[in-house]
Formats: C-alpha cells, sequence, structure tokens
C-alpha cells in the first residue's frame, strides 16, 4: 500500500533538491584565460598577454590581479559591475595604461550608463596598484571617486609633473608611492588633503631639489618618507622634514650628488628610529647630521665611498643597535668608533677594504651579535683572533669571512675552528737601528731612513724634536701638526723627507714602528747650518734693484756715488750716519731701514727745467 506516510516518504523532496544543488552557480564561472581561487575570491590574470579586461569574471570578486599584460586603456566588459562595486584590490602593474580619464569624464559616463569608466563604480577599492606603465599625466580629481582606497603605487611612470591636488578626495590614503626618472615638479599643494597618509614614496630622477618644509607640512602624521633617486640634488636644506614630528623612518636613496649632510639637515623628527642613507656620495659618515637624531637605532649608509669610522663621533645616538655599510670603500674602524653604545648589536661591513677589525671599537664585542665581514682582504693575525673565538656565538651576515693573508692562510673560514699556529702576531723590527747623524744647510732638503718587519706589516710614523707626529699615513695617538708638517713627507718605504730645512727644524726625530704585536723605535738628529750673510745677501732681492753676488751695494748706489764722487758720497753719508747716532742716543731707537739722499748733480746752475729739480736716491742700511 502507497501512502505519504512512512520511512521513503521523506526522501521525495529531497531527492528533488539534489540536483539543483549540483548545478554551479553562474558567479563562480572563471574566465578561460585566468585562474580563480573562490575561497579567497581571488582572480589571477597575470603574464597572459592581455590587451582588455576579461568578460566573465565572476561578479563576488574582491582582488582581481591584471600586472603584466598589454592593457592601455582601463575598459571594463559589460555586466561587470556586480563585480566592481565588491572589488577591493586590482592590479594594473607592468601595463601600457597612458592615461586616466578625470572625475568629470568618469561622472558624465556613469550619468549616461555606459559603465565603462576607468575608476567608476568602485566605492569598495583599497588598493590600487598601477606601477610601471605608461602614465603622462594626471589631472586633478582622477582618483577622486575611490573613496575607500587606502594604497596607490603609481610608480615608475614616466610623469613628468604632479600638480596641485592631484590626489584630492582621497581622505583614506595611508600609502602613496609616486614618481619616474623624468619626474621634475611637484606642486607646492600637491599633499593637501590627504590626513591620513602614513607612508609616501616619492622618486624624481629630474626634480632639482628636495621637497621643501612648506610643502610637506600637510603630512603631519606621514611616519616613513622615502626619497629615492634624486640625482640632481646635491644639498639637503636644514629644516626639510621640521613639521613631520611623527617620522619615524628617513630613506634617502640614490641622491649621487649627495657629498655631505649639514648639521642641521635631519633636525625636526626627534624621534627618528631608521635612517638610510643609501648609494649617495658620501665620504664619512655625517656625524654632524646625526647629533640631532639621539634616538635613532637602525643605520644604513650602504654604498657610499665612507674610508674610515673615526672614534667616538658615534656618541650621539646612543640607542643606536644596527649599523649597514655595504659595499664602500672602508678601509679602517679605529679603536672606540662605537664607544658609548650600550644597545650595539649589529655591524655589517661586506664588501670593503678592510684588513682588519678592532675589538676595540666596540664598548663590549660580547655584546655583538651579528657581523657582517665577508668579501674583505682580511689579514688573519691577533687582531682577528677575538672573532675567531666568538664565532660560535656570532650570527655571520652574508658570505663567510675569509683571509687573505698571510700566504698560508688564504682561504681560511673565520666561522671554523682555526689551525694551530695561526692569528699569532710578532712585534716590529726596525732593521737598521744606528743612529743616523745628518748636517744639512739651511734650505736643502733632508730624508731620514726607516723600514722595520713584523706581523701584521707594521705602521711607521715619525716624531719631531717637539712629540709632534709627522707624515703618518694613518690616525694615531700623536697630534699631526708641527712646523715640518706641511714640508714633511712619508715614503713608501717609511723614511721621512723634508723639503727646505730651517734652523727650528733641528733636533732628534724619532721613527716609531708599530703594530698590534708591539712597537719598536729608532733615533735620527738633525743639525741645521744657518746660512752666512753673504749667501742672505745673494738669496734675499732689494726692494727696486736686483741684488748681483760679490758686490756690497746695488746698482742706485753705485750710480749715486759715481755722480756725486766717492769722496763726497761717504763724507755725506759718514755725517747722515752720525747725526742718525747721535739722535737715536737721544730719542731711541730707529724704527726705519731706508735712509733718503738728497743732491744735486754736477753741472747744475743754469737753464731751468728738470735738471735743476732735486733728484732722490734710496740707500738700504745693512
Amino acid at each position: 500500500m502507497l501512502s505519504g506516510s512512512g520511512p521513503r516518504a521523506g526522501w521525495r523532496p529531497l531527492l528533488l533538491v539534489v540536483p539543483f544543488l549540483l548545478v554551479p552557480e553562474p558567479s563562480l564561472s572563471c574566465p578561460s584565460s585566468c585562474r580563480c581561487w573562490p575561497d579567497n575570491r581571488t582572480v589571477g590574470c597575470s603574464g597572459r598577454g592581455l590587451e582588455s579586461v576579461p568578460a566573465g569574471i565572476p561578479g563576488g570578486t574582491r582582488v582581481l590581479d591584471l600586472s603584466k599584460n598589454r592593457i592601455r586603456r582601463l575598459e571594463w566588459p559589460r555586466g561587470a559591475g556586480p563585480m566592481r562595486r565588491r572589488l577591493e584590490e586590482l592590479d594594473l602593474s607592468g601595463n601600457l595604461v597612458s592615461e586616466l580619464p578625470g572625475g568629470e569624464e568618469e561622472a558624465e559616463a556613469e550619468e549616461e550608463g555606459a559603465g565603462d569608466g576607468a575608476l567608476s563604480g568602485l566605492g569598495q577599492l583599497r588598493r590600487l596598484r598601477l606601477n610601471h606603465n605608461r602614465l603622462r599625466y594626471l589631472s586633478p580629481g582622477a582618483l577622486g571617486r575611490l573613496p575607500a582606497l587606502e594604497s596607490l603605487e603609481l610608480g615608475s611612470n614616466p610623469l613628468p609633473a604632479l600638480l596641485d591636488l592631484t590626489f584630492r578626495g582621497l581622505r583614506r590614503l595611508g600609502r602613496l608611492e609616486v614618481g619616474g626618472p623624468q619626474l621634475g615638479y611637484l606642486g607646492p599643494r600637491l599633499w593637501e588633503g590627504l590626513p591620513a597618509l602614513r607612508l609616501l614614496t616619492i622618486t624624481g630622477g629630474s626634480l632639482p631639489a628636495a621637497p621643501s618644509a612648506l610643502s610637506l607640512q600637510p603630512l603631519a602624521n606621514l611616519s616613513a618618507l622615502r626619497l629615492n633617486g634624486l640625482a640632481r640634488v646635491h644639498r639637503l636644506p636644514a629644516g626639510t622634514f621640521g613639521h613631520l614630528t611623527a617620522l619615524r623612518l628617513l630613506e634617502l636613496d640614490g641622491w649621487s650628488s649627495l657629498s655631505e649632510l649639514e648639521e642641521n639637515s635631519l633636525q625636526g623628527p626627534e624621534l627618528l628610529l631608521r635612517l638610510t642613507l643609501t648609494r649617495c656620495n658620501l665620504s664619512s659618515v655625517p656625524y654632524l647630521g646625526l647629533r640631532s637624531q639621539p634616538a635613532l637605532r637602525w643605520l644604513d649608509l650602504s654604498h657610499n665611498p665612507i674610508r674610515v669610522i673615526r672614534g667616538a663621533l658615534l656618541r650621539h645616538v646612543t640607542r643606536l643597535e644596527e649599523l649597514r655599510l655595504v659595499g664602500a670603500a672602508l678601509t679602517i674602524v679605529q679603536p672606540e668608533a662605537f664607544r658609548g653604545l650600550h644597545y650595539f648589536r649589529l655591524l655589517d661591513v661586506t664588501s670593503n677594504q678592510l684588513r682588519s677589525l678592532p675589538e676595540t671599537a666596540f664598548r663590549s664585542a660580547a655584546g655583538l651579535h651579528s657581523l657582517g665581514l665577508g668579501d674583505n682582504p682580511l689579514a688573519c693575525d691577533c687582531r682577528l683572533n677575538w672573532v675567531v673565538r666568538r664565532r660560535r656565538r656570532l650570527r655571520f651576515l652574508g658570505p663567510a669571512p675569509t683571509c687573505q693573508t698571510p700566504e698560508a692562510h688564504r682561504g681560511l673560514r673565520l666561522d671554523r675552528p682555526p689551525p694551530p699556529g695561526s692569528f699569532l702576531c710578532s712585534r716590529p723590527r726596525i732593521r737598521d737601528k744606528r743612529p743616523q747623524r745628518l748636517s744639512v744647510r739651511e734650505g736643502r732638503p733632508v730624508t731620514f731612513r726607516c723600514s722595520a718587519d713584523g706581523n701584521p706589516p707594521p705602521d711607521i710614523l715619525w716624531l719631531n724634536p717637539r712629540r709632534q707626529r709627522l707624515g703618518a699615513p694613518t690616525p694615531g695617538p700623536f697630534p699631526l701638526s708641527g712646523p715640518a708638517l706641511g714640508r714633511s713627507r712619508l715614503l713608501p718605504d717609511g723614511s721621512l723627507e723634508i723639503a727646505s730645512v730651517r734652523p727650528q727644524d733641528a733636533g732628534i726625530y724619532r721613527c716609531v714602528a708599530r703594530n698590534a704585536g708591539g712597537n719598536d723605535t729608532a733615533s735620527a738628529t738633525l743639525r741645521v747650518r744657518p746660512l752666512s750673510r753673504h749667501e742672505l745677501g745673494a738669496l734675499r732681492p732689494a726692494a727696486g734693484g736686483v741684488v748681483r753676488p760679490g758686490y756690497p751695494f746695488d746698482t742706485q748706489t753705485l750710480l749715486v756715488a759715481t755722480t756725486m764722487g766717492f769722496a763726497s758720497f761717504f763724507s755725506v753719508v759718514t755725517v747722515c750716519f752720525s747725526l742718525l747716532f747721535a739722535w737715536s742716543r737721544a730719542k731711541g731707537p730707529i724704527k726705519h731701514n731706508n735712509v733718503q739722499v738728497d743732491f744735486v748733480p754736477h753741472g747744475g746752475g743754469g737753464g731751468g727745467g728738470e735738471e735743476e729739480d732735486d733728484a732722490k736716491f734710496n740707500m738700504k742700511m745693512v
């Protein structure tokens, strides 16, 4: 008997419903040139050679990737309205998009019901990527119909200028990347209307100057600023970032004309935590510019021609934790270079010209956790023994540090146990310690000989009789000054040459050879023979005439004596000297060294004219 009751009756409605559940919904379809991930509502069409947005994108899509195609203009297919209203991320990077319609064009398209405007209907879009396209112009308000936009990438586009209020209406925008090699102008009111902006990246290969402090003033909430590729800018004006009090990260990369930072260049953001100055032309660590950044923790100075990290000059950045100086020209890290840095944990000096790294550079080598020392011509002696001892507690960054010298240990890695007899030093020995005694005429050059052996090869410096250092190649504990400083030169073999010696250069000179194993000294005595009165007269020309060796008087004096007659001349001179002597005894010492003699030539007296005028001659007193 068949009836509507019983266990079988409940299955009939269920069997009718199951076929409908097996039919896929239209919204789950996927274009043939794309891949779809329904779980996270993502459609990926990257690198498919597309020239337009494909049709058939599911209506529930939240993330659409159209990167690396050949799309020239953003035009939506018919029926894409529901998808556009829900779309949250759109990636159009690496395409051929050359223009974005302005706000008025978008409004007209929407009113006409065309529904294919580039940015219309994207009310929920939070992230838009348009970098690496061909945009040459952005009209003010072109992006204003994206009220929910939080991240916008417009980098690597041939935009020559960004006009005022280009980003008007993007009040929720927090991350912005703009610019390219052709960018050469930024409107003074460009950044107005962006109260939520936190991260700003500007690439301006043609900008003639850094953004002004006035133009950056509206970005009071900015926490990270990257200024890249400003190759034409050679100076960072003081107070540029004065209004950015919330700034925590500052990056200047690719400023190939920037050779130094002025003392107040970074003044303003007093709580700057990370500073990057890479691929610039800095020849030294910007100690003056860092004085206003006591809270700095991470400093990156990589790819600058910096040769020395000097001792105790980083003491103003007391909270510094990391310093990176990769790919520079670093040859010396001086002792106490990181003195006073209690939190210092990481040093990366990979790919430089360092032969050693002194343990005394650090306040405490035990506090160092990470070290990048690879790709340096390291001399493996006792100066690097501390690295070998701590190799198990150090994290080596980049390639492992290896020895270049001595030859017996070439290729030896510092992160492995060393063989016996390695990493040793020997005290310097001066080859010839016999005292040198040299006697030189004033004005002549002199050379003191000195050479030494040791492991590592010792540095040689000279001390003059006043204990002042002369000609030392590297900074040391002795003052670099003295009378002979500008006339001295240290020769490659360690000898000291002084050009044109003077009487004050006389005395005992000391050659000091030093390395990590100790030092050795030798002495040299210099005696300077002063010039005679005859040699002084020959070397010092008189005013108004040329001194000829062998004659006690100059040409004018002989002319006067000949004209007056030698007897009359010497009589007048004797009387003059007698009067001068008597006057000086009464009035004090003579203050002038010229005597003026008036005379009337023989044959004068008749007819006037110039011959009757008195002639005056100067005679230099010796």
